[in-house]
């Protein structure tokens, strides 16, 4: 148990990237509130959620339609979060000396998978418990057995995706390693499947508000899966209770064996026995480091997984406003707005998916451990922030292109165009340049997957963070000042100016000494 114990605080020190030294632990504390305090705040936007959706559909006697929504979010999310986790890598240098040291093989499972537990906890609470919360206090008479069995689900969802987490990378690693092109296709696989789960959170969410059923319980039925947990929460029968044990315990148990099994062993992978050697003409170092970056990007399955959602649902909403118009794809995802305030919301649509996509935050944090290689290149530190800032640009920047002539053409207006275009332009360098600049205040070099780096790092949240609340700026001028659609443009323009600049002198100045001192 005292094992378990050290294993686990070790996990958390990881999670934060505690660093030795006074002013850097200062710097760690200065972070780790600020983090609080973003938890915090995405808990009260939550808990807003569900009271705005309660006092429009509550005082209609459709409360458990507001949980069911609660239900379907949380649990997509989680699902989400499960296939984020997958790597199809099972051993490393960390997993080697843990099990050279006199711990049980069973106690390095459990605190992982019990870190995984309490990271998922975080967003089945804030997604799912204000809506149990609001359900209580909306209802005419407060039922004690719905509160425990909605905190119940609120512990029991996150299991079903540390299951699924384990059973598609046991599914990974035995199925992909030893094909061809499957590092590939391990990218490509949770890709799709993130992506479908989205359209299928957007498609099932997107009438609650004109639901065209004969009854209720048809609604509900209609989605089976929620509605099991659904009815556990409120009919608390001996049946609901077996399938929600089924649903969120059995795959938990499915994962944890099946992680026993391939935990610290090694799988071959595919090679191809009729290569031959060919030479190929010598490449100048900055070109063989940024071509170097792409491939690791699109190789390397959680990295892209975690960070290719924002280009993607920016083209898929772009084109679904060019086919069917803007007045129905805001309808359908429940947005109002007269047509003058819609530059607005396009500049907003494209820096919040742009938001989402912190690529350069993790850039050098998964060089990891061999970080020393880039002393090894004939290299400036320019070259490689260079070379790190470009991946995120090449990645994004078309996807913004496409959606601000799509929106300029349905504005019927190329200025709105070249602002919309301008704005998430300068929002996407300050988003690339700040999240390499947080990256090297807050590494993250010492970690056994990916997945830790890119999901579960300090620098990928802080980053995120600021990244929401710089593109919040041209709506919050709107909003105080209310003034004309080009004066706000002009002013976030000069403010996204001044925050770009001084990112980047920091970043060539002190990112450059930051560099320095943890290549040594």
């Amino acid at each position: 148990m005292n094992n378990l114990k050290i294993l686990l605080k070790n996990n958390f020190n990881m999670l934060i990237g505690r660093l030795q030294g006074k002013k850097k632990r200062k710097s760690t504390a200065t972070a780790v509130a600020l983090l609080i305090l973003g938890m915090i705040g995405i808990f009260a936007v939550s808990m807003l959620q569900a009271f705005s959706m309660f006092k429009g559909l509550g005082s209609l006697g459709l409360g458990k339609m507001c949980v069911f929504h609660g239900i379907i979010t949380t649990l997509t999310t989680l699902l989400i979060i499960g296939i984020m986790r997958v790597t199809g890598k099972t051993k490393g240098s960390d997993s080697d000396f843990l099990l050279s040291l006199p711990i049980k093989k069973r106690d390095i499972i459990i605190s992982k998978l019990i870190n995984k537990y309490l990271f998922d906890l975080f967003f089945s609470v804030v997604l799912l418990l204000p809506f149990i919360v609001m359900y209580e206090i909306t209802a005419t008479s407060f039922s004690t057995t719905v509160l425990i069995f909605g905190i119940v689900t609120v512990l029991f969802l996150p299991l079903l995706s540390v299951g699924v987490s384990q059973i598609m990378e046991f599914i990974v690693v035995r199925l992909f390693n030893k094909i061809k092109y499957g590092n590939v296709l391990k990218s490509l696989i949770p890709t799709l499947i993130y992506i479908a789960l989205l359209a299928l959170m957007i498609i099932k969410t997107s009438g609650y508000g004109t639901v065209e059923y004969e009854t209720m319980e048809a609604y509900f039925q209609d989605r089976w899966f929620s509605n099991q947990i659904l009815s556990f929460i409120f009919d608390q029968s001996l049946v609901s209770i077996m399938v929600m044990a089924a649903i969120t315990i059995v795959p938990a148990i499915v994962g944890i064996i099946l992680q026993i099994n391939i935990y610290g062993k090694s799988f071959g992978i595919y090679t191809n026995n009729k290569a031959k050697l060919e030479l190929k003409e010598k490449q100048k170092p900055f070109r063989h480091l940024f071509k170097k970056e792409l491939k690791f990007y699109f190789s390397t399955p959680a990295y892209l997984v975690n960070t290719i959602i924002g280009p993607v649902l920016l083209t898929i909403i772009s084109v679904a406003i060019a086919v069917m118009g803007a007045d129905k794809v805001l309808s359908l995802l429940q947005i109002s707005v007269p047509n003058a305030e819609l530059p607005y919301i396009f500049a907003m649509l494209i820096n919040l998916c742009v938001s989402t996509t912190s690529i350069s935050s993790v850039s050098l944090s998964l060089e990891g451990k061999t970080i020393w290689f880039i002393q090894t290149m004939p290299v400036s530190e320019n070259q490689l922030f260079i070379s790190k800032l470009l991946v995120p640009i090449v990645i994004i920047l078309p996807p913004v292109i496409i959606a601000s002539i799509i929106y300029g053409v349905i504005l019927k207006s190329i200025i709105y165009g070249l602002m919309i275009f301008g704005i998430a332009l300068l929002f996407l360098l300050i988003n690339d340049v700040a999240g390499l600049m947080i990256n090297l205040w807050f590494p993250k070099l010492n970690w056994e997957n990916e997945t830790q780096v890119v999901k579960q790092s300090l620098s990928v949240l802080l980053s995120m963070l600021f990244n929401f609340v710089v593109a919040a700026i041209p709506v919050a001028i709107y909003l105080i000042f209310n003034i004309s659609i080009t004066l706000v443009a002009l002013i976030t323009i000069g403010l996204y100016l001044i925050c770009l600049i001084t990112f980047v002198c920091m970043l060539f100045t002190k990112g450059k000494k930051l560099l320095i001192k943890f290549k040594e």
